[in-house]
């Protein structure tokens, strides 16, 4: 820690000899579990206490502004790596900005007031039982479904592209240059245009797996060289396990990089705001040939001023593979409530679902409850409820519907400074049919977070 508190003030003396105006900020986030408690449908309890991670996250930011200049940057240090997380040089011109390298293009509220470091709201933290809720508006890319009869559960993955819609750069992951311009004086509101172009880096080669839905061969009877998929008797693929769940591998192939690469790597946005009427956002996001996302949000703004709530729809598809077309959809309902000042509650609904080739679509309703009560300047109580439930009838018969809920409370000592625990209960695999009971487990943990913002 020492070597990377030096590493910041070195920084900042660099970086004062060039600029008027500089900000150096850092964060750092420790998770451990105070204790957990695995109790599987067939098997015994695991017990575990004070479980420490194996890493110790800091971020690190430096910005420093001059003029119409700002450079940002942002490093994540953790105890086996170093990454960059966003790093951005921007130039205002009266209305207009000007952005370029490795910078997010957020904009849509996603209202996340009452997000902590242990809340369902968005994947920020892992419910027991491996549950994670609530991607970011848009396509779900955290949605888990059971791949086999052992109970073993995957992800679903979204379209090749970010249509999340919301996080437009893919969360900063790729150098992009971004040009965007404000109307603010001519119309009752205020109107945005953006254009970004994105550059595509390598794409290395990748295999994935797809179940059997029904495992004979032509005489009817189980065979280690053949397996039926919808309909057709298929000789065998990459592997099947002691259950006979049998798997066929497609590989997909690396990728070039570079502009000429990618003929088409752009995103455009339109927004509306304006304080009686709220704020309209829509978004195509062209990520590469054959494949792109389309997304409109709206959000209450100041219309009523103890509610803020989103609603919204995004659409993308892929279709490089003629056999393996695939296309997603999600539809996002998000509101927060202010009941005076203290008492806050809120619904996180997000229905996602992804159809690939002539197999049937897979989707996924995730639900989140919470309530927050502010007792003081100090201490801040929360409750939670999570539940995930699949909407294709064969796949909630193997994974089963997943239910997590939690309470718990924030001390926050002094300024930037937190302390979040509390207790998750996670059931996985209710429903499911007799052959898959082995998914079903309960888990019971007191997590905690210690965080610390300079």
């Amino acid at each position: 820690m020492k070597k990377i508190v030096s590493a910041v003030a070195i920084t900042a003396v660099a970086f004062s000899a060039f600029a008027a105006d500089l900000k150096v900020a850092q964060d750092i986030k420790f998770q451990p579990t105070i204790a957990s408690f695995n109790i599987p449908n067939e098997g015994d309890t695991v017990q575990t206490w004070f479980s420490i991670p194996s890493t110790l996250k800091d971020s690190v930011s430096v910005t420093l502004t001059e003029g119409p200049v700002e450079a940002f940057l942002k490093t994540d240090f953790a105890t086996d790596k170093v990454a960059v997380n966003t790093a951005y040089a921007k130039i205002g011109v009266g209305a207009a900005n000007f952005w370029a390298f490795y910078n997010d293009a957020r904009y849509t509220n996603r209202v996340t007031t009452d997000q902590n470091d242990l809340s369902f709201i968005e994947s920020n933290y892992t419910a027991p039982g491996g549950i994670l809720f609530m991607g970011k508006l848009g396509v779900n890319n955290k949605a888990t479904f059971v791949a086999d009869s052992k109970g073993k559960i995957s992800a679903l993955k979204g379209v090749g592209v970010d249509v999340d819609a919301h996080g437009l750069l893919q969360g900063s992951k790729k150098p992009a240059f971004v040009f965007d311009y404000t109307l603010a004086d001519v119309l009752p509101g205020k109107l945005l245009f953006k254009f970004v172009a994105k550059y595509n880096a390598n794409v290395a080669a990748s295999t994935t797996y797809s179940v059997a839905s029904e495992v004979k061969t032509k005489d009817g009877k189980l065979d280690s060289d053949y397996y039926t998929q919808n309909g057709d008797t298929i000789a065998k693929g990459s592997a099947y396990d002691a259950a006979r769940t049998y798997y066929t591998a497609k590989t997909t192939a690396a990728s070039g990089s570079g502009w000429e690469k990618v003929p088409a790597a752009f995103t455009y946005q339109v927004s509306y705001s304006q304080d009686d009427l709220g704020n309209i956002d829509l978004i195509a996001n062209v990520d590469k040939d054959k494949t792109a996302s389309f997304a409109g949000f709206y959000n209450t703004a100041k219309v009523i001023e103890a509610l803020n709530a989103t609603v919204g729809f995004t659409y993308g598809f892929d279709n490089q593979d003629e056999d393996a077309k695939v296309t997603n959809m999600a539809a996002d309902l998000r509101a927060r409530y202010a009941i005076n000042e203290a008492l806050a509650a809120g619904v996180y609904l997000n229905w996602t679902s992804t159809k690939t080739g002539d197999n049937d679509a897979q989707g996924l309703v995730s639900t989140v409850l919470n309530a927050n009560y502010k007792v003081n300047g100090t201490f801040k109580a929360f409750v939670e409820a999570g539940l995930n439930v699949l909407t294709n009838s064969d796949a909630r018969k193997v994974g089963g519907t997943q239910l997590a809920a939690q309470f718990g409370g924030i001390i926050t000592p002094s300024k930037g400074a937190t302390i979040t625990t509390g207790v998750q209960l996670g059931v996985t695999g209710i429903g499911v049919e007799d052959a898959y009971k082995s998914a079903k487990t309960t888990n019971i943990a007191i997590p905690l977070s210690l965080r610390v913002k300079l």
